[in-house]
């Protein structure tokens, strides 16, 4: 107990961010031969720092055994569509189970980012450019906040959107839009 009567918290665990090493990439993989890939726990207690839920993300997203990476074929296209129509743009980890090696996240950033009809593709406005340059003077490369603010643009698209501007404007550099600066 505190000298306030509560009981006290322990300090939470510290939590290691960032890049996986190639040591923590193979505990990992042991840990998931050790203890499948339901016990994040136990696994988790192999790799010093990392959390049970970072393991998961991690085996799930990046690590697992038959996952493809990379373009999308033809096929895989054809097969979000169908999944999408007959189901509607959702319950992706479902959606992925139709798409063999592909995850729900795949499934939910390839609809989202090239076919949603919400999307609006090219014919950039003056006033579009301006407000990505207005937001990101203000808030940094903070692209999704930027892109919510611009009705049917992906936060890929406005980032490209600036940089490409960006190229093309002369004398203007990336670190003059900083404040401050």
């Amino acid at each position: 107990m505190s000298h306030t009567g509560e009981a006290a918290i322990p300090n939470p665990p510290l939590c290691k961010r960032g890049k996986w090493s190639a040591e923590e990439d193979a505990a990992l993989r042991r840990g998931v031969e050790l203890f499948g890939d339901k016990q994040w726990k136990q696994v988790a207690q192999l790799i010093a720092g990392r959390q049970p839920i970072q393991c998961l993300h991690r085996w799930s997203d990046i690590l697992k055994p038959g996952i493809v990476k990379g373009p999308w074929s033809a096929g895989e296209d054809a097969q979000l569509w169908q999944w999408v129509e007959s189901h509607g743009p959702g319950k992706w980890i479902m959606c992925a189970q139709s798409i063999p090696g592909r995850t729900g996240k795949q499934c939910r950033e390839r609809w989202n980012n090239a076919y949603s009809p919400f999307l609006k593709v090219g014919d950039w406005t003056e006033a579009e450019d301006s407000l990505i340059f207005e937001m990101f003077t203000n808030l940094g490369p903070k692209w999704t906040i930027i892109a919510k603010k611009l009705l049917g643009r992906t936060a890929n698209s406005v980032k490209n959107r600036f940089y490409s501007v960006l190229q093309r404007q002369k004398g203007i550099h990336y670190e003059d839009f900083f404040l401050g600066e």
